[in-house]
């Protein structure tokens, strides 16, 4: 077993990683995850797995602890740290190699004992002023959050039983297609007699006949008005768009209002940015859950309409572009770990809510191995490799 022994060991693993999963939500796990983050790397660690999650934290310092058995999408991609007690690492190890993952390293117990001891020095040394200065700050932040989270309930209420309250259940029995904008949208042939949903710059396939579009992210640096005016020119269907709360820094990415054809094919939702909440049954009541990407809003909607089968196309969940082009932000090496971990909760809900719906992943990438898996024959002869 490769053994991480010191902080120079620590920095070549995660440097050499854009995607790190804990394993151990213990005092060794927590004092790994603080090192991490401490140290400037917070975007590469995915998630922290344990073996029983109803005996654990539900996250770490903004870090979610996950069942491993729920996480088959992150074994053969992410670098598995063990970080729990000496007595059990051989055991697990052995189980990680057993369920597949291929990058394993183990957390040497004296380097772990040295974090925890010195973590917990700088905190005794921190004067108590300054802790109760840290918690009262913390507090008033808390208050602040409620305070709008209770002014706003009306509207999001009124808002999204307006956009939804009509579609619940309404393709119950037929099979609905979720439209995203990954490289692999390109192999897809649309689906006869099936409902297809679209989000964002997916209007250019002008060959898929959109029955719902969704539509997030106004941001003026980005190609907005393009995707804005193209979804208005090119979908004839019912349009959603979504946008947060006043609390929440990305407000300013909202779209502008559509004069006079709002209400009738165009609606306003409501989303929760919190990477840690998790999807709400009745859409009416509650904001959608949102894991840094329109897709999900798209999945939480067509989830409440109840389909037999939901297809998920061009959901890539990789580095790699869109179907239009290769650009592929920096950024998103952070966001494919926060969307593997929003699929993950979506299995959970689904499974939980909507038991008669089966999720199928069409030509996966990042996502192999979560749901059912489905290829077709052009992708498999061009990406062998990814299969």
């Amino acid at each position: 077993m490769d053994k991480i022994t010191d902080n120079d060991s620590m920095k070549s693993i995660v440097e050499e990683n854009s995607e790190i999963v804990i394993y151990g939500a213990g005092n060794m796990g927590q004092a790994i995850i603080k090192n991490i983050i401490e140290r400037g790397w917070r975007n590469r660690i995915a998630c922290c797995a344990v073996k029983n999650s109803s005996e654990n934290r539900k996250e770490i310092m903004g870090v979610p602890v996950l069942e491993i058995k729920c996480m088959p999408h992150f074994w053969k991609t992410a670098c598995f740290i063990i970080a729990v007690a000496e007595n059990r690492q051989d055991e697990i190890y052995d189980e990680l190699v057993q369920i597949g993952c291929v990058h394993i390293k183990v957390v040497k117990y004296s380097y772990a004992l040295e974090l925890e001891r010195a973590q917990n020095g700088a905190n005794s040394q921190r004067p108590i002023l300054d802790i109760l200065k840290a918690e009262i700050y913390f507090l008033s932040k808390k208050m602040e959050d409620l305070q709008y989270q209770v002014a706003e309930q009306n509207e999001i209420c009124a808002v999204n039983v307006k956009a939804f309250k009509n579609f619940e259940n309404c393709n119950y029995g037929k099979d609905a297609v979720i439209v995203g904008a990954g490289p692999s949208l390109k192999y897809y042939t649309p689906k006869a007699d099936a409902v297809h949903v679209g989000v964002n710059f997916t209007w250019k396939r002008k060959d898929i006949p959109f029955d719902y579009f969704f539509l997030q992210d106004g941001n003026r640096r980005y190609a907005y008005r393009e995707m804005f005016e193209g979804v208005l020119q090119n979908v004839s269907s019912h349009i959603f768009i979504g946008r947060f709360s006043k609390r929440c820094i990305y407000k300013e990415i909202e779209f502008p209002v559509v004069s006079g054809q709002e209400g009738e094919r165009i609606h306003r939702y409501w989303l929760e940015p919190d990477h840690l909440k998790e999807p709400c049954q009745n859409i009416c009541y509650h904001p959608l859950a949102d894991y840094c990407s329109v897709i999900f809003a798209a999945l939480q909607f067509v989830l409440y309409t109840y389909p037999k089968k939901i297809y998920l196309v061009g959901c890539d969940t990789s580095y790699k572009g869109h179907f239009y082009d290769d650009h592929s932000p920096q950024e998103q090496n952070f966001l494919q770990n926060i969307w593997k971990y929003g699929y993950i909760k979506f299995k959970e809900f689904a499974e939980q809510y909507y038991p008669e719906t089966e999720i199928i992943s069409v030509n996966p990438v990042g996502l192999k191995g979560l749901f059912r898996d489905e290829y077709t024959e052009e992708f498999l002869k061009e990406n062998i490799s990814c299969c």
